[in-house]
């Protein structure tokens, strides 16, 4: 079989997991009639991701495709448009990824080993416990998310404590509506102990002079990494913020392109670099930025508080980059979760572990799709 892939048709099925989760997913077919399963994220109020990629679907249909990396200029994209709305970045990363996982399936191997890995039994993760604390974000909350997610295996936890800031606000209120995210934070080291790592993200939520006031507090408390503490954009204020604190700074969770992220290092904008393949440009160009950014002396740490397709693709893209650290897991949203995959999702000790087989090594359940889902064709 030729590795070319020539798209036939798409279909998408998405789980309405909670008020402010729902995992979309593009079900890729192509000509050989083997089915290429990618998670998207509905970033845009209009579902402008999905009808993009109905349209890039539309639009190369039929024609024989080289090399993931091809995508953008068969759609007549180059990177600066893409990289201008995450949307379409969104959608350009899901054909590249399925171009990515096609050609493993062709190939007989893993995804890992496509990316050009040795395939293993499992890598570690790390714990975001933010996407579990709905409806009750009290101090005590997420200690108690925390403490199930220590009990669970894992010894690096991930919270985003800073709910009331709002970067409009002015730096007094920012201050003042920061004290509840310290507090929270607190309460977390509090019950896990001094063994345990708490990282913290910001959300992008406060500026240069208020970033580096609630790190100094933070730093009191004893945090692991601070990630995204302004806007995303500004790499001279970032570098300023990394200058001046005691511990990594991560960020580059919605960055397009392998150029992008070795900015960020070079800039000295932040040390800890983080792709997402739902918008860096999907799997390969996730493998492509970790070893340049290790090259570079950063630490790749690929971004993920999503799906279990999602998860299970973006730990093919860790890897295969030796030395790359924890990957990101929004532990405990929905009891189901595991069951979207067939076979199920295996998270243990703190580990993802691979099902094996070829590609992917996974698909979408059925009779979770029929408990849980709901199926369409553009």
């Amino acid at each position: 079989m030729s590795d070319s892939v020539k798209f036939h048709s798409l279909e998408f099925v998405a789980y309405p997991a909670t008020v402010r989760t729902e995992w979309v997913h593009a079900l890729f077919r192509d000509d050989n009639g083997i089915i290429s399963v990618v998670e998207l994220m509905k970033t845009g109020s209009r579902g402008d991701a999905v009808k993009y990629l109905v349209e890039g679907v539309e639009k190369i249909r039929g024609e024989a495709v080289e090399r993931e990396e091809d995508i953008p200029g068969l759609l007549g994209l180059v990177d600066k448009k893409i990289q201008a709305e995450l949307d379409l970045a969104c959608a350009v990363s899901a054909l590249r990824t399925a171009v990515s996982q096609f050609q493993s399936e062709y190939k007989s191997v893993s995804l890992t080993q496509a990316l050009g890995g040795e395939s293993c039994e499992s890598i570690p993760l790390y714990a975001n416990i933010n996407r579990s604390l709905l409806g009750n974000r009290s101090p005590g909350a997420f200690a108690h998310a925390a403490e199930l997610a220590v009990r669970n295996g894992f010894n690096v936890i991930k919270c985003a404590p800073f709910d009331e800031v709002a970067i409009k606000d002015s730096i007094a209120d920012k201050l003042k509506y920061a004290e509840a995210g310290i507090q929270r934070v607190a309460e977390i080291k509090r019950t896990v102990g001094k063994d345990i790592t708490v990282l913290v993200d910001c959300h992008q939520r406060f500026d240069e002079d208020t970033a580096l006031i609630i790190f100094e507090k933070l730093a009191e408390i004893g945090i692991g990494w601070f990630e995204e503490p302004i806007p995303e954009g500004n790499n001279l204020a970032m570098a300023r913020i990394l200058k001046a604190i005691s511990i990594p700074m991560a960020g580059g969770e919605c960055r397009y392109g392998k150029s992008q992220f070795l900015e960020l290092i070079s800039s000295r904008a932040c040390d800890i670099v983080m792709p997402d393949i739902k918008f860096c440009g999907g799997v390969a160009e996730a493998q492509r930025v970790g070893q340049a950014i290790i090259a570079a002396g950063g630490k790749y740490s690929p971004h993920c508080p999503s799906g279990p397709v999602s998860l299970l693709a973006s730990a093919h893209a860790t890897a295969a980059v030796k030395d790359a650290y924890l990957l990101e897991h929004a532990v405990n949203e929905i009891s189901w979760r595991a069951d979207i995959l067939s076979p199920p999702e295996r998270i243990e000790n703190g580990r993802l572990w691979f099902p094996g087989g070829t590609g992917l090594g996974a698909t979408l359940n059925a009779n979770t799709e029929e408990k849980q889902g709901r199926r369409w064709t553009p």
